[in-house]
């Protein structure tokens, strides 16, 4: 039986959800059908009873969720012991992370580690925004640093939220929105313009979690948004045409002198970026990371991300005005 299968089996079981568990592994529902109809026919029984409304798992899948975990669970952990063998047998844990949300407490983290667990090694596995959402599962990482976008991991994995991001707007610097707007722009200022919003299958979640802020405005009209794929293409259309692009003020350092980001104002556009724990690790190697964490909670403490971000923008407006 395929081991990736499984991994589909149980998120499945636990959401009871094709299209999102579609979703989580970047396949179409169509196809995580299939791939449940072989188990089940492999198995000679039916894990799953279906209908246009609803999925619900049967006592014979009910069974096999907890073999299938255990499989997995054994996989999982043979997995990150041959990774530690290929490292001369020293404790090892793959940090991966996205590199803007990662930034501003990923050198803490480390420091920390070097000096108080000098024996731990640390290997860096930067990855695109996708990549980190199934990292965990598919054993590629033991540790995270990710937004908290995707409600599922939150029930998967163990978690510390580090930090709160906000999302901001993303206009051209010599714009007169980014004149007027300096200190925050309210979402009625946008009615009208273009939007450029991240693309849901490149960045899974975000751009729901994006719509349900801008949505506290009625009269923009969502229907007009578009996606980008990479912050690079955003910068790209919101300096060569008249759109606005939404994004995290964590990506404020990627951008060109060419546009600046408006914190936005009378609503809540926070979003935490959340350590995740993998299964992967435990005893010391656990308890040292806890620790590390711990430290860059306590480092962040008075850290605003948005409030470094303003500092640069102003330089930036003023500049140009």
């Amino acid at each position: 039986m395929n081991i990736e299968h499984l991994r589909e089996f149980e998120y499945l079981a636990e959401n009871l959800s094709f299209r999102d568990t579609a979703r989580h592994f970047f396949v179409s529902p169509s196809v995580i059908s299939r791939h449940i109809s072989a188990m089940e026919d492999e198995l000679g029984t039916k894990l799953f009873v279906r209908s246009k409304q609803s999925v619900a798992i049967t006592d014979a899948g009910t069974v096999f969720l907890d073999r299938s975990k255990a499989i997995l669970s054994e996989y999982n952990a043979a997995l990150a012991e041959m990774s530690r063998l290929d490292e001369g047998g020293k404790p090892v844990v793959r940090l991966g992370y996205l590199h803007n949300a990662a930034r501003p407490f990923i050198l803490q983290f480390t420091s920390y580690l070097k000096e108080h667990y000098p024996e731990i090694e640390i290997e860096f596995k930067g990855m695109p925004y996708k990549m980190l959402y199934t990292a965990l599962d598919d054993n590629r990482a033991d540790l995270n640093i990710m937004l908290n976008v995707y409600s599922p991991h939150q029930q998967r994995y163990e978690l510390a939220t580090m930090y709160r991001d906000q999302f901001c707007v993303v206009v051209r610097a010599n714009s007169r929105l980014a004149r007027d707007c300096a200190d925050g722009i309210e979402l009625s200022r946008l009615v009208g313009l273009d939007l450029l919003l991240p693309s849901e299958k490149d960045f899974p979640g975000l751009q729901e979690r994006m719509r349900k802020v801008l949505e506290t405005e009625p009269s923009l009209l969502m229907e007009r948004a578009r996606s980008f794929r990479d912050v690079d293409s955003m910068y790209i259309q919101v300096e060569t045409s008249n759109s606005v692009g939404i994004s995290t003020s964590a990506n404020w350092a990627y951008g060109s002198s060419k546009v600046v980001y408006l914190p936005i104002k009378g609503v809540d556009a926070g979003i935490d970026v959340n350590a995740y724990i993998g299964r992967s690790l435990s005893g010391r190697t656990l308890t040292a990371c806890k620790e590390a964490l711990a430290s860059c909670q306590a480092y962040l403490e008075d850290f605003s991300v948005l409030e470094n971000a303003r500092v640069q923008w102003r330089a930036r407006v003023s500049a140009l005005y």
